[in-house]
């Protein structure tokens, strides 16, 4: 009688939570790779990690899949070309940014609709500013940040990342763009 090794088990087991018909396959990867990094609960198996190529090319397809990824290229494009096509970046991050869901829901604006049940979740402002800020990061990264300026960094990163206080970079950056300095 053979019997089937408990990670040869672990590992279908895995593969059936996460493979759909049709689904593409480095989906199913990634689903695995991020289950095997969970702790074991109590009577379970833990879950090897994939093999690490097939982990690492399933990663960096969905990256390149991405958004954000593309906005990264589209700014590294801009900033290769010069002055003019820097420019046409902004409307074409505008128009890449302008499609899907930005995140999760400012928590401000959901603490307003939990004490007040009659408030609607408007989160269209906050939306708009997390796209812009997505735009202001991808080009300051790229082009140097003295392209978007110190005030419009840190407001993009303090309104993609909130609930940290941005006073100090806010400070430091006000500095450097005075010494002229920020791109560095």
């Amino acid at each position: 009688m053979s019997v089937l090794a408990e990670e040869t088990v672990a590992i279908a087991a895995a593969l059936g939570r996460h493979a759909r018909a049709g689904r593409n396959l480095r989906w199913t990867v990634i689903a695995w790779y991020a289950e095997a990094g969970r702790p074991v609960l109590p009577g379970q198996l833990a879950v090897p990690e994939p093999p690490w190529p097939a982990a690492r090319e399933a990663l960096v397809w969905a990256m390149r899949r991405s958004t954000a990824h593309r906005l990264v290229v589209a700014a590294r494009t801009a900033a290769a070309a010069g002055e003019a096509e820097q420019d046409a970046f902004y409307t074409e991050a505008g128009r890449m940014m302008g499609r899907g869901h930005t995140g999760p829901v400012h928590p401000d604006a959901l603490r307003r609709v939990l004490e007040d049940p009659a408030a609607e979740l408007d989160d269209q402002g906050e939306d708009r500013r997390r796209r812009r800020g997505a735009v202001s990061l991808a080009a300051a990264a790229v082009m140097g940040a003295g392209e978007v300026g110190g005030e419009a960094l840190v407001d993009a990163l303090a309104t993609l990342t909130p609930g940290v206080d941005w006073n100090d970079v806010a400070a430091n950056a006000r500095t450097a763009e005075e010494a002229g300095e920020l791109d560095g």
